[in-house]
């Protein structure tokens, strides 16, 4: 900014630790350099030879909201054995999806930053490709599935009994057999059938039971859907855009996960995100309540906060 009072220039950039400085045109120097260390809200005020820093009082929606964890999440899971809901950040919290109420919280039910993952015994994964398994009732770690490359993994899926598939940026499809429950170091079983087809890095994946299907789709847009009994290809190619149905901003950050619920005849949408909630959708979009806090009733829409 050039200020023609004193042929002055103010310079700053947007870095959370940087500094502001103000040039002198005539003399060509640095008049006065000011170190800024943390971001923050504040109006400068300036008056001949002094600048002075007020600071303004940040209050904004977010300040209202309730909030399911304390840290950023990273995932949440519904088991349908349990009919509980997972949270994944800095520990394992679960809580009743019927009736919703604070969740029951496990600090440290994992080692380093693992992330909960899937279904009746939850899986946790690591990005140097680390896999473990967890009873989601008492927390004990039951296994630690042999890791296939030191990558992202990015979906643990329950395939068949006593086995776990994974896969991830190792682009790879990784079998695990936990049917021995004494070996608590699970070897991967890469030897699926329908080969290793994948070019990229495996972002996503999902099976249907009933019609014996799983689907994985890669960076390079690449979805293939397999034979979930032979283990061969049975449709490939890119997804063919669907039509939009319902679309509306959940979060105030980066959505970390989207999972569809169903009770009964209805479906329901449950999503985390990074600003530190999970929240409760119908399927068209209505506001249900935020996981952890207020407590509704699936057979009552008149539980529901947007009725409230």
């Amino acid at each position: 900014m050039y200020l023609p009072m004193g042929d002055l220039i103010i310079t700053s950039s947007g870095s959370t630790s940087t500094s502001v400085v103000i040039m002198d045109l005539n003399r060509k120097n640095k008049v006065y350099t000011w170190k800024i260390h943390k971001p923050f809200c504040a109006l400068l005020v300036s008056c001949g030879d002094y600048i002075g820093m007020l600071k303004l009082e940040q209050r904004g929606a977010w300040q209202d909201m309730l909030f399911t964890y304390t840290a950023k999440l990273s995932i949440t899971i519904y088991n349908p054995f349990f009919r509980q809901v997972m949270i994944g950040c800095g520990c394992v919290g679960r809580g009743d999806r019927d009736k919703v109420s604070p969740a029951e919280q496990r600090p440290r039910a994992r080692g380093d930053d693992r992330h909960v993952l899937r279904h009746h015994a939850d899986t946790a994964h690591h990005r140097n490709g680390t896999i473990k398994v967890w009873n989601v009732q008492n927390g004990h770690n039951l296994y630690k599935l042999e890791p296939v490359a030191e990558a992202e993994v990015t979906r643990v899926l329950c395939y068949q009994d006593h086995k776990f598939l994974a896969v991830g940026w190792s682009r790879q499809l990784a079998l695990y057999n936990t049917t021995d429950h004494r070996n608590t170091y699970v070897v991967a079983d890469l030897s699926w059938r329908g080969g290793q087809l994948h070019k990229e890095d495996i972002l996503a994946a999902d099976s249907c039971p009933v019609l014996e299907l799983l689907a994985t789709a890669s960076f390079d847009e690449d979805i293939i859907a397999w034979n979930t009994e032979t283990q061969q290809v049975q449709a490939q190619g890119p997804l063919k855009k669907p039509s939009l149905l319902y679309s509306w901003r959940a979060h105030d950050s980066t959505v970390v996960s989207v999972e569809l619920l169903s009770y009964d005849s209805e479906s329901f949408l449950k999503n985390a995100s990074a600003d530190k909630t999970a929240w409760l959708w119908t399927s068209d979009g209505k506001y249900m309540g935020t996981i952890g806090h207020e407590k509704w009733i699936l057979k009552n829409p008149a539980t529901y906060q947007h009725t409230q």
